[in-house]
């Protein structure tokens, strides 16, 4: 059955075409802000938020890269909202109480979608949830309620900063060939899936923790289109003093 929600305008021209009113509770989303990436920096303009209803006995499972919810049948994405000054920007809701019951929960979840060209609306790089509220602490609220102030108080932010995963059978990306050209390096890759982001990163060694990887940003993520396609990537060449340069591809970026 298709969920039903609307914005408080819309429910209110339903309500006068049917000529009655339906079983609907109200409540906001928005936070105070600042709520911030993984990295530290503030949530961009534009960013997406979703407001996710986790059925009974139901928790939060998270977000995979492609946009799509880990446990899609205990999670349901009810709406999105938008970030505007480093905050999910105020939006007001009512919904059906046939489609959402009480006995459910709600969360607010923040999405890091930034793109290699630093603006929004690419692969899923992580996501934050806030703290829960119960549908019938909604219920008990017949004018509405703010919640993530009733959840966290109304200093809250969020913070992204659960790593998103690929989907479940994902293969893995594959090295297939590194070719020197004077000043660069030209890295081919195999494996690749739409939806996902990958990563390269190189290291002058291998011997104990003394080495760092280094990740390559201008492939985050791959423009890649079915499974199994390749693409080609080129690096800077290593410096004469480093001849030696080892290279691995990963989804999602490791946390170290």
């Amino acid at each position: 059955m298709k969920k039903l929600l609307f914005v408080f305008f819309g429910l209110a021209l339903a309500g006068l075409a049917f000529g009655q009113s339906l079983p609907t509770l109200s409540m906001t989303i928005s936070t105070p802000g600042p709520d911030y990436y993984k990295d530290g920096t503030p949530v961009l303009d534009g960013e997406t938020y979703l407001l996710v209803y986790l059925k009974t006995n139901a928790v939060f499972q998270g977000v995979l890269m492609n946009g799509s919810l880990v446990d899609p049948v205990n999670n349901v994405v009810a709406t999105t909202a938008h970030a505007l000054n480093g905050a999910c920007l105020f939006k007001p809701i009512q919904y059906s109480t046939s489609d959402f019951p009480a006995s459910g929960q709600w969360t607010i979840v923040m999405l890091d979608t930034r793109k290699a060209d630093g603006t929004v609306g690419g692969f899923v790089v992580s996501s934050g949830a806030s703290a829960t509220v119960s549908g019938a602490q909604v219920a008990s609220q017949p004018g509405g309620m703010d919640l993530l102030a009733s959840s966290c108080g109304s200093n809250a932010t969020l913070a992204a900063t659960q790593i998103a995963p690929p989907a479940a059978g994902t293969p893995s990306p594959v090295i297939t060939s590194i070719t020197p050209n004077g000043a660069t390096i030209t890295i081919s890759i195999n494996n690749l899936v739409n939806g996902n982001n990958y990563y390269l990163q190189q290291v002058t060694g291998l011997s104990g923790n003394t080495n760092t990887w280094t990740t390559t940003p201008v492939i985050n993520p791959i423009p890649c289109f079915d499974s199994a396609a390749t693409m080609s990537v080129s690096v800077p060449a290593p410096p004469t003093n480093q001849p030696v340069q080892f290279f691995r591809i990963v989804t999602p970026l490791p946390t170290n």
